[in-house]
């Protein structure tokens, strides 16, 4: 595979200002689209790192692409998350509480490294940052 100029840039859901529950979503289901409004340190220093990228792709033309996890795991992680998750039976339990209407969604560490190619491939087709996450 042949690798042209391009930026990547691991952003976060937390760009949203949804990821914890901070307030509501717009619509679901949430994309890329979804308007920014972060209220946190981590999630403000997301959006201006986005907005970097953006700066430098139209000043230089060489493409960004920003990708939105939620989560990154581990293999083990999903050992460790089960573990602490585990309810006693007839106990009844939200485990997403606090967050976004229960709409966390982990990506493992082999599904980040998969989106890089995909972004790439997006990336050459577009004068513009873009967020491809399949």
């Amino acid at each position: 595979m042949t690798w042209s100029a391009l930026t990547v840039h691991f952003s976060s859901a937390q760009v949203s200002g949804i990821a914890e529950g901070e307030r509501l979503p717009d619509y679901f289901p949430v994309d890329d689209a979804h308007p920014r409004r972060a209220m946190r340190p981590y999630g403000l220093s997301k959006c201006l790192a986005e907005d970097l990228c953006s700066g430098f792709t139209a000043r230089t033309g060489i493409a960004s692409v920003s990708l939105r996890p939620v989560w990154v795991w581990d293999p083990g992680q999903y050992q460790r998350i089960e573990t602490q998750w585990r309810v006693p039976q007839g106990v009844q339990h939200c485990r997403h509480r606090g967050r976004a209407a229960g709409c966390q969604v982990a990506v493992d560490a082999a599904g980040a490294r998969q989106a890089l190619p995909r972004a790439a491939a997006a990336a050459r087709h577009r004068d513009r940052i873009v967020r491809p996450w399949a």
